[in-house]
């Protein structure tokens, strides 16, 4: 018993398994409830009304997001996901162009961001920047492993992938380099997820460790 693999699936967002003898309980619906707050509390109250009546996309891309977190938690792959939570949006639109996706990647504790790269055309159709729906889910995965952090704002819109976050500007060196990281960048009302190479998914809010999967 002790050396079984047993996993019951539930459903897409719930699972029991009892692994090497430990038995281990993996609700994904918390984790959905907190994206969908992190858009219900920044979105401008006259942007609600069409977000939730007529526009499916939101949820749609909060399940694209669980599946990637679930393929890297999978294959044991170390990444870091931070969202600006700031709502950059006036109009009834999910879409972001490059002027908002860099003014959005300025309000955070990046040590240096800059938008010239041609990689970065992997994140954009257009002038506008792709969401976690438009994009390729293992193009996604890949850009998730890249070093540094993948940047999406509070409508899982990709700003950018593979940025460095300053934790120099907080004395936090007590932990390792991604804890760092996730609480310096889910400061001051911020949301950041971590994916630990043991498969664990750890969620930070305001410099706070507030989920473990």
């Amino acid at each position: 018993l002790n050396k079984t693999i047993l996993t019951v699936y539930i459903n897409e967002l719930f699972e029991i398994s009892l692994d090497h003898g430990k038995w281990k309980i993996k609700n994904d619906y918390i984790l959905y409830y907190i994206l969908l707050w992190n858009v219900v509390k920044n979105a401008r109250i006259n942007f609600l009304d069409r977000l939730f009546i007529y526009d499916k996309n939101i949820f749609i891309r909060i399940m694209n997001l669980l599946e990637a977190l679930r393929m890297l938690s999978k294959n044991n792959i170390s990444s870091l996901i931070v969202f600006n939570t700031k709502f950059n949006k006036d109009q009834g639109s999910l879409s972001i162009n490059l002027k908002e996706a860099n003014k959005l990647l300025a309000e955070l504790p990046l040590k240096k961001h800059t938008s010239d790269f041609n990689y970065l055309e992997l994140i954009k159709a257009g002038e506008k920047h792709k969401s976690v729906e438009d994009i390729d889910m293992d193009l996604f995965v890949n850009l998730c492993s890249v070093d540094g952090a993948v940047i999406l704002d509070s409508a899982f819109n990709i700003l950018s992938y593979g940025e460095i976050i300053d934790t120099n500007l907080k004395s936090i060196n007590e932990f390792g380099t991604g804890t760092n990281a996730c609480k310096v960048a889910s400061e001051n009302g911020g949301l950041a997820i971590k994916v630990s190479e043991d498969g664990d998914i750890k969620v930070y809010s305001n410099g706070e460790l507030i989920l473990t999967l």
